[in-house]
């Protein structure tokens, strides 16, 4: 698997999309809007969590956009 860096194709941490699922994984829902290959999208990020509440990692869904980002 590829890591989230890998994804977005950077080594930072404050990358828009990076940032989002870092935070999610300290339990804070994120939304960020990023471009892809010039394609611009809204990203939702939330923590992933076991029945008891413990984080075990992090979702995110793209929704494309039209207009800037």
């Amino acid at each position: 698997g590829n890591t989230i860096f890998d994804v977005f194709h950077t080594t930072s941490k404050v990358h828009p999309a990076v940032a989002a699922h870092l935070s999610a994984v300290d339990d804070v829902p994120a939304e960020t809007r990023v471009a892809v290959n010039g394609d611009k999208f809204l990203l939702s990020v939330r923590p992933l969590k076991e029945d008891d509440g413990a984080i075990i990692g992090c979702i995110g869904v793209m929704s494309s956009l039209r207009g800037d980002v």
